[in-house]
C-alpha cells in the first residue's frame, strides 16, 4: 500500500500504525476534547481535536447543536483558541458537522487563514464526519463531492484524511474515493472499530 495507515484508537491515545510505510515525524495522538472545550494552551502539539461547538464555550456539550457555531461567533472562539497556543505548536484539526469547521468551505476557511497558518495547524480531512441525517439520502453523490475537494487544499495543511465511518457499501467506495483522491504522502486514519474491514478494502482498491 502506497499510503501510511494509522488507527485511531477507541478510548483516545496515540495513534498507531496498520499499514503501508511506516512514519517517522511527531506522533499523533486523540483525545476526543475540542479547542471550544479547552483554554486552547491545554491542547498538545500534534493533538488531533474537533473544533468544537459554541455551546461548550457556554457549558454545553461537545456535540450540541448551537447556530452560532457556524457564524461570528463561533470562529472567533475558535480563533482565539488557536492564538492562546503560541506559534507552530501544531494542532490538528478534525471537522465534524455540528462544530466550527463543519464541511468543505469551513476546512478551506481554517487552511486559509492566516491566524491557521501562523500556529501551524493542520486538517485531518474526515468526510464521514462532515455528513448530516439530511445527506443521507444522497450519501454516495456528497462522499464523492468530499473526497474530490481535497484537490482544494494544501497538501502541506493536510495532515490525515479520515477513511470509513460509514460501513457498507458506502464505506467500500469511501475507500476507493481514498485511494484515487488523498495525495502522494498524505496519510489516512481509520477507527479501531472497523480498522481491519477498511484495510483490507483500502487493499484491495489500491494495491
Amino acid at each position: 500500500m502506497r499510503h501510511t495507515v494509522l488507527v485511531i484508537p477507541e478510548g483516545g491515545g496515540e495513534l498507531w500504525h496498520a499499514a503501508g510505510p511506516a512514519i517517522s515525524a511527531a506522533a499523533l495522538r486523540w483525545s476526543g476534547r475540542s479547542l471550544l472545550g479547552s483554554t486552547g494552551v491545554d491542547v498538545a502539539r500534534n493533538e488531533i481535536v474537533w473544533s468544537g461547538s459554541f455551546a461548550e464555550v457556554e457549558s454545553g456539550g461537545v456535540f450540541d447543536e448551537d447556530p452560532r457555531t457556524w457564524g461570528v461567533k463561533g470562529w472567533d472562539a475558535l480563533r482565539e483558541r488557536v492564538e492562546a497556543r503560541g506559534g507552530g505548536n501544531g494542532v490538528v484539526i478534525r471537522p465534524h458537522a455540528r462544530h466550527v469547521v463543519s464541511d468543505v468551505p469551513g476546512c478551506r476557511r481554517l487552511l486559509e487563514s492566516a491566524w491557521g497558518a501562523e500556529r501551524g495547524v493542520s486538517l485531518c480531512y474526515d468526510p464521514a464526519s462532515m455528513m448530516t441525517a439530511a445527506m443521507m439520502d444522497r450519501a454516495e453523490d456528497h462522499l464523492r463531492r468530499m473526497y474530490e475537494a481535497i484537490e482544494l487544499f494544501p497538501s502541506e495543511r493536510l495532515a490525515m484524511v479520515a477513511v470509513g465511518g460509514v460501513g457498507g457499501e458506502l464505506g467500500k467506495q469511501a475507500a476507493k474515493l481514498a485511494m484515487e483522491w488523498v495525495p502522494k504522502g498524505v496519510g489516512m486514519v481509520v477507527l479501531e472499530a472497523e480498522a481491519a474491514v477498511v484495510v483490507e478494502e483500502l487493499r484491495r482498491v489500491g494495491g
